[in-house]
């Protein structure tokens, strides 16, 4: 048998912003944990140790990713958002990716639901300008689609939690995760054959230059497909997915 974990929250309101409506909507801030809370958190806690109290911790919402375009043109399938959701239950919280030195590990996640809604609020479509029209491309033919998570983490951490209140600790980014593969935008293609004569476009690489706004053989953009794992979400200075970071106030 499964851990517990909180029941999915359906979304089916005309609009919602990452910061406070998708709150409003059934996202939880962050916060203290409820004694429900608390006993789910307990099940990734050590057997044969006291569980944790309500007074040692405090959860921590993150909108970890979303289906609009990263930095590099890149976006993740909707079909995979249930599975990224359930794949980092139970992940650690990180800072800057460093997998493999414990010391840098600041919680751990205990909830994650994926949340649809039919449109996405300007501040999300408009946070990289370059990408807005194809944002609002793609909001129009699927919704938009994030994964929050709530993380929970010792109070007795001063210091990252007075960073995390502050807002120095806000940008938060996916790590060592793992897909089937690529899809072209353009065609219907796998990504590996474009440039091939199955596909007519090349991949976007605007580090280079290479964009469809420059260069109509240019795919508007990759489509990530069929993820299997992901190890852990950071604490970033800039993350890939422009959106993903702890959920603020507004």
């Amino acid at each position: 048998m499964g851990k517990r974990r909180l029941a999915p929250v359906k979304i089916s309101s005309d609009a919602i912003s990452i910061q406070p409506a998708a709150v409003s909507q059934g996202v939880k801030p962050s916060g203290p944990v409820t004694a429900e809370e608390l006993q789910i958190i307990n099940q990734y806690t050590p057997a044969g140790l006291p569980p944790l109290t309500a007074e040692e911790v405090v959860s921590v919402t993150v909108l970890v990713t979303d289906n609009l375009l990263t930095y590099d043109l890149r976006k993740w399938d909707i079909a995979d958002m249930d599975g990224i959701a359930d794949g980092i239950i139970g992940k650690p919280g990180m800072f800057n990716h460093e997998l493999y030195d414990v010391d840098d590990t600041w919680g751990k996640c205990w909830d994650a639901i994926h949340v649809s809604t039919p449109t996405a609020p300007d501040e999300v479509l408009t946070k990289l300008p370059q990408n807005e029209a194809q944002n609002r491309a793609i909001v129009a033919s699927e919704g938009y689609h994030a994964v929050y998570a709530r993380f929970y983490m010792p109070l007795s951490d001063e210091e990252t939690y007075t960073r995390i209140r502050f807002g120095q600790y806000d940008r938060v980014s996916l790590g060592s995760f793992s897909y089937e593969g690529l899809k072209c935008a353009g065609c219907t293609c796998a990504a590996k054959d474009i440039g091939s004569d199955e596909c007519p476009f090349y991949p976007p690489m605007p580090w280079m230059g290479l964009t469809p706004d420059k260069n109509n053989l240019v795919t508007p953009y990759l489509i990530r497909h069929g993820f299997q794992s992901a190890e852990e979400v950071s604490f970033v200075g800039a993350g890939n997915i422009p959106a993903a970071g702890i959920v603020q106030r507004g």
